[in-house]
């Protein structure tokens, strides 16, 4: 079943006074920070990118998702598309399909995630190789008033995929895939609910 994904990015230059602001805002951190890895597949003509598409094999926590994503409409630094998403056992099934279908892996990221959430507003603490930032899903009204509380105005808005930070990071069209070099050490921040 597919909802629609209404979503922007603000960068983050530090993590430990974000959760502590998180915290006074009555967010409540859901999930622990935890390694997430993620694959996008398209055909070899990049078609389904071209398109607005895009297809994700994701790992975090121990949980496999495939993700879905139609085209969607991009107004003042705020995406809005629908996402189809499901839980999987085994991802080498579906990387065999996607194989026989002419789907191939065109990028791999990683980064670490920590989730927070109040009411109907979901935070994504995302830290990656090409910087960090806090993905906020709600609506569109919701997210212009959360990001105003912290300080950031729509001009701040980032609305671009994870895959066009990391271009424009390593100033190249086709960066190679977005991994750390090396485990980084956890910041002190809350531990999650959960």
């Amino acid at each position: 079943m597919a909802h629609r994904e209404i979503e922007t990015k603000l960068p983050i230059a530090a993590l430990a006074p974000l959760n502590r602001r998180l915290l006074a805002l009555g967010f409540v951190p859901a999930t622990p920070r935890r390694l997430e890895r993620n694959q996008l597949f398209d055909f070899a003509d990049g078609s389904l990118r071209a398109a607005g598409r895009l297809v994700r094999l994701r790992e975090c926590g121990g949980e496999k998702r495939l993700t879905v994503k139609a085209p969607g409409q991009l107004r003042g630094g705020i995406k809005s598309r629908p996402e189809y998403e499901t839980v999987l056992g085994d991802f080498s099934p579906l990387v065999e399909l996607f194989g026989t279908l002419g789907l191939v892996r065109t990028w791999y990221y990683e980064k670490y995630r920590r989730e927070w959430s109040r009411g109907s507003v979901r935070l994504f603490m995302d830290e990656t190789p090409a910087g960090n930032y806090l993905e906020v899903e709600a609506g569109a009204t919701a997210i212009r008033a959360f990001a105003r509380s912290l300080g950031f105005s729509p001009a701040q808005f980032i609305g671009d995929s994870y895959f066009s930070l990391y271009c424009r990071f390593k100033n190249s069209r086709q960066p190679g895939d977005m991994r750390f070099s090396r485990p980084r050490k956890s910041p002190k921040g809350p531990r999650s609910k959960k």
